[in-house]
């Protein structure tokens, strides 16, 4: 009998420095229950992430420690790995090997080359986010509150893509945008907290039920 049960949960990032010219990482996907279709791209996904996990790999670990009435300890660990960066410039090469039924595709980046897109889409996405960021005005409205919400996301595209340049080039420096993501939060925070209109509060309520699937409108007034 389990008497006492403590759980871990741990979460820790490895960064692989790039240091080779090019990068390469193969995918298999075997055939037998899909379409030629589906296990080509299946080994085409498996390949950019295995080069995916070369640059930059997410360790998200859980442990359990179970003590039994008997003062016996039973230690459990697992772990999985996963990225989420954003790939440019990765060419992909794909063939279909007729004996074992598979797809092979290997993935390859030219590392300099790509460090060159990433700092061209570091520039276009930057001066996205300030040029929206500056058309926001003062008044708090319910659709500056949409407009934060996408300009925090677009912060953290920025904020990947900014992490694979600086491990393609580790002398890069990319310019910050001229807003942080604390700064909309704090906007954001303040709308939510003083709504405007009954179309505000809808939208607040709104988020609150999403999973539901419900739409919520403003109650209108009549005579």
């Amino acid at each position: 009998m389990v008497y006492r049960i403590s759980l871990l949960l741990a979460l820790w990032v490895l960064s692989i420095p790039v240091q080779a010219k090019t990068l390469s990482a193969t995918g298999i996907a075997e055939c037998r229950d899909k379409t030629e279709s589906d296990c080509r791209n299946a080994a085409d996904r498996d390949a950019l992430a295995s080069l995916a996990n070369q640059l930059y790999v997410h360790v998200e670990s859980e442990s359990k420690s179970q003590a039994t009435n008997t003062g016996k300890d039973i230690f459990h660990w697992n772990a999985r790995t996963y990225s989420n960066l954003p790939l440019i410039g990765v060419n992909t090469d794909c063939k279909y090997i007729k004996r074992g039924k598979r797809f092979e595709c290997e993935a390859k980046m030219d590392t300099g080359r790509s460090a060159l897109r990433y700092e061209n889409q570091l520039t276009t996405l930057r001066n996205s986010i300030n040029q929206s960021y500056s058309g926001l005005g003062k008044q708090l409205t319910a659709t500056q509150m949409r407009l934060l919400n996408q300009l925090l996301n677009d912060l953290q595209s920025y904020q990947r893509l900014s992490t694979v340049l600086r491990l393609l080039d580790p002398a890069a420096q990319p310019a910050l945008p001229k807003v942080s993501a604390s700064e909309l939060q704090r906007k954001l925070d303040k709308i939510q907290q003083q709504p405007q209109s009954l179309d505000h509060l809808a939208l607040l309520i709104g988020e609150a039920v999403t999973q539901e699937n419900v739409l919520l409108r403003p109650v209108l007034m009549t005579g």
